[in-house]
């Protein structure tokens, strides 16, 4: 026998007995201690325990990460607890399994049924480090109410797809949903019952009722973070054909007032007050072309300039900024062509014709420009302020 084979015989000899120790043994076969044990001697850990079985959740949503408004993700870390009762499985040597009795088992997770899920809309789940640095997931077998379970824990980074819609931008709400269901097992094998919402403020674990929702903190974030009551349903997956249990988790993302504070003061202010100004230019005299008109165009390209410094989501669509940024446009707009109209009837001599609709002792052309002006203005201000209102009352309702 050559060296080569010498090492692959021992390297096969060392496989056997690591997968020797890793079986799980017997209840009727084990040593005094207490361990976990089969008490059927055909354990298989790819076979459901019972039809159905079912599988229970516990979820504590530790923060949002991230929020990704270009490519409409969001990336949170969560706590989550796995439990459900597998009556194959036992402990042995145990002298009082009535109550409660708490047994790590991490060493046997190949050697045991873990249900396999699939994330429909889950980007990236990646196992990561829980306290002190160490990587938190637990293997648990232990009594639960009246049965016995297996209970699994891990803390995720998980990154989820969420369809957002910018339409009510700044005022608008992002509803996103993390759900799961079995990944081979349908109904029949495996039912999903809705997640148990946690809540961990204040260092403290609190079950959350199924009615209602937790609210966190999103310091360094656009939105204002809320966990709503989870679900459980069925799905059919047609090309499959076949029906799932499925959980789900949703979250809501409502825009803070710290966003629109921060609009407020670089875009809405700015922007309104330029709509504002442009409404002077009719106290100008139309013989003053460069004054008037230079100061209208220069009002006009600088709201443009504070509209395009925005920072808002790209893709955006139409929204209540482009909204905002015709409404303040159109007085200045407005200005603009009104002068054009008076700076051709000064050219083509049309104040004749304008005389004829005013009062008598309106005899010059003086006269005219300061009444078309003076009309322009309070219609400009009017305008201005039934927007804004309308601006407010329907921004309030979006």
């Amino acid at each position: 026998m050559d060296i080569t084979s010498l090492l692959s015989f021992l390297l096969l000899l060392v496989v056997n007995f690591i997968e020797a120790s890793r079986k799980l043994p017997l209840c009727s076969e084990t040593a005094k201690e207490e361990v976990l044990c089969s008490l059927v001697e055909d354990y298989n850990h790819l076979k459901v325990p019972q039809m159905p079985t079912e599988y229970f959740s516990e979820i504590t949503l530790r923060g949002v990460q991230e929020i990704d408004e270009s490519k409409h993700r969001v990336t949170f870390i969560t706590e989550m607890g796995m439990r459900w009762e597998d009556k194959r499985l036992s402990i042995s040597n145990s002298t009082d399994l009535k109550h409660w009795k708490y047994l790590k088992v991490n060493h046997h997770m190949n050697d045991i049924w873990i249900p396999e899920l699939y994330f429909p809309n889950t980007i990236s789940l990646k196992k990561t480090d829980g306290f002190k640095g160490k990587h938190y997931q637990n293997v648990f077998y232990h009594k639960y109410g009246d049965i016995y379970v297996v209970l699994l824990s891990d803390v995720l980074l998980v990154t989820i797809e969420c369809k957002m819609n910018f339409a009510d931008f700044p005022f608008d709400q992002q509803f996103c949903e993390w759900s799961y269901r079995g990944y081979e097992h349908g109904i029949s094998e495996l039912i999903l019952r809705a997640p148990v919402l946690i809540n961990n403020e204040g260092l403290t674990y609190k079950y959350v009722p199924f009615n209602q929702s937790i609210k966190f903190s999103s310091s360094g974030l656009p939105f204002d973070v809320e966990m709503l009551a989870p679900e459980s349903t069925t799905i059919p997956i047609l090309d499959i054909s076949n029906t799932y249990s499925l959980a789900s988790m949703k979250i809501n993302l409502k825009r803070n007032t710290r966003e629109f504070n921060k609009l407020l003061i670089s875009y809405y202010l700015p922007s309104g007050s330029f709509a504002i100004l442009s409404a002077f230019s009719f106290f100008i005299k139309p013989e003053v072309v460069p004054g008037r008109m230079g100061m209208l165009v220069t009002t006009f390209l600088v709201v443009t300039a504070i509209y395009g410094s925005v920072e808002a989501p790209p893709l955006r669509g139409f929204t209540y900024i482009e909204l905002w940024y015709i409404g303040v446009q159109i007085p200045i707009i407005f200005a603009i062509i009104q002068y054009g109209i008076i700076l051709a009837a000064l050219k083509f001599n049309g104040v004749d014709t304008l005389l004829k609709y005013f009062p008598e002792g309106t005899t010059t052309t003086e006269d005219v420009y300061k009444k078309v002006d003076l009309i322009s203005f309070f219609l400009s201000f009017a305008f201005i302020f039934i927007f804004n209102c309308s601006y407010l009352y329907v921004s309030k309702n979006a």
